[in-house]
């Protein structure tokens, strides 16, 4: 008798509703910079893969990747930061010194896309002043310190001395 009455306790106790979160609960989310530049770099690099023949379906996704972002995190520039400096990166690599990429875009896409590409990088550069990020600072957050990255750090001082420019 004893047995079934602790059986009954048990259950009763186990079928007991579970108190609920609070709803007004902040979140904890606190992210660091280079998780966000490195966030941002992704949705960018998905983009392109994504879109891989089309320049401008690419550009219409980082935009409504920065938009999608913006909504969620007003304050959070260097996801935007990472996004515009890896469009930056795709797009050279694009219109980069091997002509087979040249060959995949027609004269408006490829207008396009360097159009683009100068947009891109005064956005990204304009984020990495508003967060006080130096190039170095921002490749060893991005390759979290691996010095086969080191040459982004020259690519990006080059650029620095050289801007892309409006066709």
């Amino acid at each position: 008798m004893r047995l079934g009455r602790w059986i009954a306790m048990l259950a009763a106790m186990s079928a007991q509703p579970a108190i609920a979160a609070d709803l007004n609960a902040l979140l904890n989310d606190q992210p660091t910079i280079g998780s966000e530049v490195s966030r941002g770099a992704a949705a960018s690099f998905q983009c392109e893969l994504n879109h891989e023949a089309d320049s401008v379906a690419f550009g219409k996704c980082v935009s409504d990747a920065a938009n999608a972002d913006e909504q969620r995190h007003p304050d959070y520039a260097a996801f935007e930061l990472g996004l515009y400096w890896q469009e930056c990166v795709l797009r050279s690599i694009i219109l980069g010194g091997d002509k087979q990429g040249h060959m995949l875009l027609d004269d408006v896409e490829l207008r396009h896309s360097k159009t683009v590409l100068v947009l891109s990088y005064q956005q990204f550069r304009r984020y990495q002043r508003q967060l006080g990020l130096t190039d170095e600072q921002l490749v060893t957050a991005y390759a979290a310190g691996d010095p086969a990255w080191r040459p982004l750090v020259q690519q990006l001082h080059d650029w620095e001395k050289h801007p892309p420019k409006v066709p």
